[in-house]
């Protein structure tokens, strides 16, 4: 009997993981500071790199940790497991790398002075 005996209608992932894929309960303060945030935007990079400083501290303090894997659904024996605040450190950056990438170094520059950045 192989795999597709087994489980006839499995249909691998296809999209990207997300903070969804990685958080197993929504009333974590990642997704009270995501929805704080909205829809990133250069206006909004002030209140990033506010948050991404926190939490980039708080990670250190509380770093993930290495767990026994679900082998069965494909994990490694050994898998790393990040911390809440790893993971929205990453999201943070995330949001700081599309900002950067999307507005000009003059612009950037102009509401960093604006805000006192």
């Amino acid at each position: 009997m192989n795999e597709k005996d087994l489980y006839p209608d499995y249909q691998p992932k296809k999209t990207p993981d997300t903070v969804y894929d990685y958080l197993r309960y929504p009333k974590t303060n990642i997704f009270k500071i995501l929805d704080d945030i909205g829809r990133p935007s250069l206006e909004k990079l002030n209140l990033i790199l506010t948050y991404f400083k926190k939490y980039k501290i708080e990670a250190k303090k509380n770093p993930g940790g290495i767990q026994k894997g679900n082998v069965a659904i494909g994990a490694d024996s050994d898998q790393y497991y990040s911390s809440e605040e790893e993971i929205l450190v990453s999201e943070l950056g995330k949001m700081l790398k599309n900002i950067v990438e999307s507005n000009s170094k003059r612009e950037i520059e102009k509401i960093m002075l604006k805000e006192r950045v």
